[in-house]
C-alpha cells in the first residue's frame, strides 16, 4: 500500500469513526442484562433496545459508555415488531445522549455490501469490547454473522449490540443461535423504519416524569444524578421518592464515594433534610452540599454532616434556611462490612 492509499484509508476510517461515536451506546440492567443505544429529540433522551431485555422489569438501570460511564434510569413507554422497545432515559447520563434521532440517516449499501463487521458491547462497568464477526447472509429484514474467531462465541448479555462495518452501523444483533452459534441482526434501516412513528409525530413528545414527585415533603424534587447503580434492579434510585417507607434504594459503597443530586422545581430556600432509613440501612458517614446552579459540577458548597448510628431509622439534617436550587448528599462509609447502604425515602423541607 503506498503512502497516499493509506492517508485516504485512515481518513476516510475517521470519518466512519467518527459516526460511530456519535452513538452512546449502553448496558442495560433490568430483570434481564442486555445492550441499547440512546437518540435525542427535543431535548430528551431514548433508548432503543430489544423488547425482550427489558419487557418484565419494572425498574431499569442504564450505565452508559461516555468517559464518565454515566448512570441513568430507564422507563420502558413503547414496543414495537421485530423485538423493539423505545424507553426514557433519565438521570446524568441523559445528559449523554449523543446522536439527534433526525440526524440519523442509513443507506441501504452501506449494508448490503458489507461483509466483515464489529460487534460492538457494552459490559455491566461501562467499558466497552469488541469482537469481529463475519456476515453469511443478507436478508431483506435480517442479517446472520458468525465469529471471527474460532474461539470467540456470542453471549448472553449481548442482545442489542450494535453492529458496525466500516464505522457505520448497520444493524442490531437480536439473538443467538445456541446450536450454530450464529446470530441475527436486525438491519438498521428495518429498525429505524419500526421505530420512526415514535419519533416522527407525537410519540416523541410523550411526557415523562423522570422521577415523581415527592408524596408528603414541603419541596418538591427529582433526582438528577446519582453514581451507584441498586444492587439489583428491584431496589431502583425512584424507591427513595416514592412515598413509600418499606421499600429502598440499595447499592454497595466498595470503597467509593455514593453521591445523590436532587434538583428542586424552583430556587428556593432549604431548612433540612430528613432521611426515612430500613432496618440495617448500614449508613454511617454523610455529607450535605448545596448549589444556586440548576445545573453543573461547580458552585456545591459543604452545608453539613452527620454520622448516623446503627439501626437507626431517621436522620434529620437541619441546614439553616440555605437558599438553593439543588441539594448533593455524599454516603462516605457504611457500618455494614460489604458496604451495602439502604435508603428508604427523602424528604427536603
Amino acid at each position: 500500500m503506498n503512502k497516499l492509499s493509506y492517508i485516504t484509508l485512515l481518513f476516510l476510517s475517521f470519518i466512519s469513526s467518527g459516526y460511530a461515536n456519535n452513538f452512546t451506546q449502553v448496558f442495560i440492567e433490568g430483570d434481564d442484562i442486555g445492550q441499547g443505544f440512546l437518540v435525542k429529540r427535543l431535548n430528551l433522551c431514548y433508548f432503543i433496545s430489544p423488547l425482550h431485555v427489558i419487557e418484565n422489569s419494572v425498574f431499569l438501570t442504564v450505565k452508559g459508555s461516555d468517559e464518565l460511564r454515566s448512570l441513568g434510569d430507564g422507563q420502558m413507554l413503547q414496543p414495537f415488531g421485530y423485538d423493539l422497545s423505545v424507553g426514557h432515559v433519565s438521570g446524568s447520563l441523559a445528559n449523554q445522549c449523543g446522536v439527534d434521532y433526525n440526524a440519523i440517516s442509513v443507506k441501504q449499501s452501506d449494508i448490503e455490501k458489507a461483509k466483515s463487521v464489529i460487534v460492538s458491547t457494552v459490559n455491566s462497568d461501562g467499558l466497552p469490547s469488541n469482537m469481529s464477526a463475519t456476515i453469511q447472509e443478507t436478508g431483506l429484514i435480517y442479517l446472520t454473522i458468525k465469529p471471527q474467531a474460532k474461539e470467540r462465541t456470542f453471549f448472553k448479555g449481548m442482545s442489542g449490540s450494535l453492529v458496525f462495518s466500516g464505522g457505520v452501523p448497520v444493524g442490531m444483533l437480536q439473538s443467538i443461535d445456541n446450536k450454530t452459534g450464529l446470530g441475527k441482526v436486525l438491519r438498521m434501516d428495518r429498525l429505524f423504519e419500526t421505530v420512526s412513528p415514535f419519533f416522527s409525530t407525537d410519540g416523541g413528545d410523550t411526557q415523562v416524569n423522570e422521577v415523581a414527585p415527592t408524596k408528603g415533603s414541603n419541596l418538591n424534587f427529582i433526582v438528577t444524578y446519582w453514581n451507584m447503580p441498586p444492587t439489583v434492579s428491584q431496589k431502583s434510585i425512584k424507591l427513595i421518592n416514592d412515598g413509600d417507607t418499606s421499600t429502598y434504594y440499595e447499592t454497595t459503597l466498595n470503597g467509593d464515594i455514593a453521591e445523590i443530586d436532587f434538583t428542586l422545581s424552583d430556587y428556593n430556600h432549604i431548612e433540612g433534610l430528613k432521611l426515612s432509613l430500613p432496618n440495617d440501612s448500614g449508613i454511617k458517614d454523610i455529607e450535605v452540599l448545596t448549589s444556586k446552579k440548576s445545573e453543573g459540577k461547580r458552585g456545591w458548597i459543604s452545608t453539613a454532616s452527620s454520622t448516623i448510628l446503627p439501626n437507626q431509622s431517621e436522620v434529620v439534617i437541619e441546614l439553616g434556611s440555605i437558599k438553593a436550587r439543588r441539594l448533593k448528599v455524599k454516603f462516605y462509609s457504611s457500618w455494614n462490612k460489604n458496604g451495602l447502604i439502604k435508603i428508604s425515602e427523602a424528604t427536603i423541607f
